[in-house]
């Protein structure tokens, strides 16, 4: 488009035509939002620590509607997902990144640190859109397929500050000024204030354990059998 301008003014000097093309570059490019994502100490639904390498990811939720699959009641959404940027599930939510859980600090402390940068335009987001942080115990590859006996997922979204770990901004997306924001979320053994329990992954689904009455329903229901006969 620059190069059509400037040919059809051909008079014009060296800095018009400079500042030309650099209003329609200007006008082409919109901010970059970086997200640094510091959530530490992912657990698995068991309460251990996940492992190193475990896939997790940053998803946008653009119709305001929820989150589709943060549930064990609503995991179909995320069978069959494919854990790389772009991708939609539950008709409108959409991964803005891929991060990979590493050790913290050395001692075991297991979650997630990266950089996450999103483009407004280019992911279809807007502010005040939430955001949310789900992980996978068992899958280790970005880009990997959620498989339907997936046992477990971990889920993770606040609109409150956690001051202690230095977070300057909750999940929900701010305006797009291209500014940093630090989503630090830890618990208080490294220096937060988000409890463990809220970084514990949810089993998919768990077989109901029968119930004393059920049992005893049972066994009555065998002993008038057993005197018909």
């Amino acid at each position: 488009m620059t190069s059509n301008l400037v040919h059809q003014f051909p008079s014009m000097n060296s800095v018009t035509k400079s500042l030309l093309f650099l209003a329609a570059f200007a006008s082409s490019v919109t901010a970059t939002t970086t997200f640094n994502v510091a959530i530490g100490e992912a657990r698995t639904s068991g309460g251990a620590m996940v492992a190193t390498g475990t896939v997790g990811i940053l998803v946008v939720d653009n119709a305001g509607n929820g989150f589709a699959g943060s549930t064990a009641g609503t995991f179909s959404a995320l069978s069959g997902l494919v854990l790389s940027v772009g991708q939609v599930f539950g008709g409108d939510d959409r991964i803005l990144g891929v991060i990979l859980a590493s050790d913290l600090s050395g001692s075991g402390d297991i979650g997630f640190v990266d950089a996450v940068n999103v483009n407004y335009t280019t992911h279809g987001v807007d502010a005040n859109d939430k955001i949310a942080i789900y992980w996978f115990p068992g899958i280790t590859s970005s880009g990997a397929t959620v498989p339907s006996n997936q046992a477990q997922v971990g889920y993770f979204r606040t609109d409150t500050l956690d001051g202690p770990s230095g977070a300057n901004g909750t999940f929900v997306l701010p305006s797009d000024t291209g500014a940093a924001i630090d989503l630090y979320y830890t618990t208080p053994a490294l220096g937060g204030a988000t409890a463990s329990s809220s970084l514990t992954s949810f089993a998919v689904s768990a077989a109901p354990e029968p119930s004393r009455a059920s049992f005893m329903a049972m066994a009555l229901l065998g002993l008038l059998m057993r005197r018909k006969r």
